[in-house]
């Protein structure tokens, strides 16, 4: 009788740990999910520091080379969603490229020879100069630079030979000497190790 009464006392206890556990557990839930809400929250103010700190860090940098602070948050107002950017759009040595190339086009050399040399030379700065941005070595970069650099001073070398043996005026190769001359400053600075 003795053992029968030691062995319902562990039963009972048995039981009464596994009624504790359970009320442990109903406890426990309310205190896990309360945890997993603090630690979303947490992480999203972390996240919202996050980009705190890496504007803060734009705008130091963006300081240090002389550049407003502003041009950074008005770059970002005006493009918010746009997902197809081409990275070459932004170099201003691109830009001014295309305008060499607009420049060449509107010559109106017309010997035919001249006008193809000097277009194709035009064509392949601004190719060149998109080719390089895409490139991620950086001297690999620099040397098709280089090349687009070559081909914008070509380019206005066409134009001048035009003006000076009369296929076109001599002030669309004076323009076309001024941008070429700013295209290849910027390649010029592009190239230049860092």
């Amino acid at each position: 009788m003795l053992y029968r009464a030691r062995g319902e006392n562990e039963k009972e206890n048995e039981k009464e740990k596994e009624n504790e556990k359970e009320k442990e557990n109903e406890k426990e839930q309310p205190r896990a999910s309360l945890r997993l809400a603090l630690r979303l929250h947490l992480e999203k103010d972390l996240s919202s520091l996050r980009s705190r700190f890496w504007v803060r860090a734009v705008v130091v940098v963006r300081h240090r080379f002389g550049l407003p602070p502003s041009a950074f948050f008005e770059e970002a107002e005006t493009m918010p969603n746009e997902t197809t950017f081409v990275l070459h759009e932004k170099l201003i040595a691109w830009q001014v490229a295309c305008e060499l190339l607009r420049v060449v086009r509107d010559a109106r050399i017309t010997d035919a020879k001249l006008r193809d040399q000097a277009m194709r030379a035009a064509q392949s700065a601004c190719l060149n100069i998109s080719e390089a941005n895409g490139r991620s070595s950086p001297a690999d970069r620099r040397r098709v630079f280089a090349i687009a650099r070559g081909e914008a001073a070509e380019a206005v070398g066409a134009v001048q030979v035009a003006a000076i043996s009369g296929s076109c005026g001599e002030a669309v190769a004076e323009e076309a000497r001024r941008v070429g001359a700013r295209v290849v400053a910027l390649l010029s600075g592009l190239i230049r190790p860092k």
